[in-house]
C-alpha cells in the first residue's frame, strides 16, 4: 500500500493540475505537480522533508522530484541544491519505493543521450549533473565509458572529471582520476590555504570554529594524496602532504594523509609522516 498524495495547492488552478496528472500519466516517473514561483519550490522542499521524516516515501518523492524537475528554471543557483541534497533524499527514497530509482535511471538515461549527441558542445552544467547522476545509480564500468566520451583535457571532461574524481580514487582508477586533475591549480590554492592558516594560526586569530574549518578542509584535499601516489608520481603527491598538513596538523588529518598513501602504495611515505619507525 503506498502513502497517500495529499491535495495541496501550489499556486496553480485545478485545471492546470488536472492537465499535469493527465500528461504525467505519460511519462513513467513524472511529478504530479505544476511548477510556478520560488514559493512552491521552498514549499516543496519542506514539504518533502516532513514528509520523508514521516516515512511517506511516495508523497516525498512527488515532492522532491519536482524540485529536481523545476528548481532550476525556478532559480539558476538551485543546480547544486539539485544534484546534491535532492538527488541524496531521492536515492534514500528508492531504496524502499522503487519508482524513486526509476526515476533517477529514466532521467540519467535522457541526459546521457543529450549529452552524448555532441560531447563538445554538450552543456557544462548538463555534464556535472550528468556526473552526478552517474554516481547515484551508475557501475564502475559505465562510469570510466562516459569519462571516455568527452575529450580529454577539454572543458566537460573536467566538468565531469570533478564530480566523479573521488569515486575514480576510492576505486583506485587512478590514472583517471590524474587524467581530470588540474595538479597546478589545485596545487595553488592549497598552498594559498595553507600559508593563510598558518598566518592565522601565528597571529591567534583563529577560533575553534576555524580550527574545524580548516580541518574539514585538509580532509577534502586529502585522498589527492593517493591518486598520485598510486601513479607513482611521489614529488606530487609529497608537494600536497605537506599543503595538507599545514592547513591542518590535526592527528586525524595527519592519520588519514597516511592511509591515503598507504592505499596508493608509498609506504615508506606514509611511515615517515606518522614517525613510524622502520621494521
Amino acid at each position: 500500500m503506498t502513502d497517500a498524495i495529499p491535495m495541496k495547492i501550489y499556486s496553480r488552478t485545478f485545471s492546470s493540475l488536472f492537465t499535469v496528472l493527465v500528461v504525467g500519466a505519460l511519462l513513467t516517473t513524472a511529478s504530479v505537480f505544476a511548477a510556478d514561483t520560488q514559493a512552491d519550490l521552498d514549499a516543496h522542499m519542506k514539504d518533502g522533508k516532513a514528509a520523508y521524516d514521516q516515512k511517506k516515501q511516495e508523497e516525498a518523492f512527488q515532492h522532491y522530484i519536482w524540485c529536481y524537475d523545476n528548481g532550476v528554471a525556478i532559480d539558476s543557483g538551485f543546480a547544486k541544491n539539485r544534484d546534491t541534497r535532492v538527488l541524496t533524499f531521492i536515492v534514500s527514497i528508492g531504496k524502499k519505493y522503487p519508482p524513486a530509482k526509476a526515476a533517477i535511471v529514466e532521467r540519467r538515461e535522457a541526459l546521457v543521450a543529450k549529452v552524448k549527441a555532441d560531447p563538445k558542445k554538450a552543456d557544462e552544467g548538463d555534464v556535472r549533473q550528468l556526473g552526478y547522476l552517474d554516481l547515484a545509480v551508475s557501475d564502475d564500468a559505465t562510469i570510466l565509458a562516459t569519462l571516455a566520451v568527452f575529450p580529454e583535457g577539454k572543458t566537460n571532461n573536467k566538468a565531469y572529471g570533478s564530480v566523479i574524481q573521488a569515486r575514480l580514487i576510492e576505486t583506485k582508477h587512478y590514472k583517471e582520476a590524474v587524467s581530470v586533475d588540474d595538479f597546478d591549480e589545485n596545487a595553488a590554492n592549497l598552498e594559498k590555504m595553507a600559508r593563510n592558516a598558518d598566518k592565522m594560526r601565528r597571529e591567534g586569530k583563529i577560533d575553534e570554529t576555524g580550527v574545524a574549518k580548516l580541518k574539514a578542509s585538509a580532509l577534502k584535499a586529502a585522498p589527492r594524496v593517493e591518486m598520485y601516489a598510486g601513479m607513482g608520481d611521489l614529488k606530487r603527491a609529497k608537494q600536497i602532504v605537506v599543503y595538507v598538513v599545514n592547513i591542518s596538523p590535526d592527528p586525524e588529518v595527519v592519520h588519514k594523509v597516511a592511509e591515503y598513501l598507504r592505499r596508493g602504495g608509498a609506504i615508506e611515505m606514509a611511515d615517515k609522516l606518522e614517525g613510524t619507525p622502520k621494521k
